[in-house]
């Protein structure tokens, strides 16, 4: 159900920094699906699977449990900016505003 909100705000606010991981935790022999799905849903940004479920390195190593599970992450110092609810609807676009106005007055200083 977020696929179609989290696209159109990749290609709003990817030119302002922005940038979306996507993490499946497909079972093993998936990659063709997940590339599919990916496709089909214009999930254009990178997508990490490496099929081992919910043994992913990746899910493993970030304490992923469930899912969908959503995380803004600051990537200049991986600090979680904001997680779950505030990254879902309509509160997706105003965590990701409220990041990139925080980033701004920072890069001011």
């Amino acid at each position: 159900m977020e696929v179609p909100g989290l696209v159109k705000a990749y290609h709003e606010y990817h030119p302002e920094g922005i940038e979306i991981l996507g993490i499946s935790l497909d079972q093993a022999n998936s990659a063709e699906k997940v590339k599919t799905v990916t496709a089909e849903q214009g999930m254009t940004w990178p997508q990490v699977y490496d099929g081992r479920f919910w043994h992913a390195e990746i899910a493993v190593k970030y304490g992923v449990n469930s899912i969908p599970g959503a995380y803004l992450v600051d990537g200049d110092c991986g600090v979680i900016l904001a997680a779950g609810a505030l990254l879902r609807g309509a509160q997706l676009v105003e965590s990701l505003k409220a990041a990139l106005a925080s980033k701004s007055r920072k890069d001011k200083k």
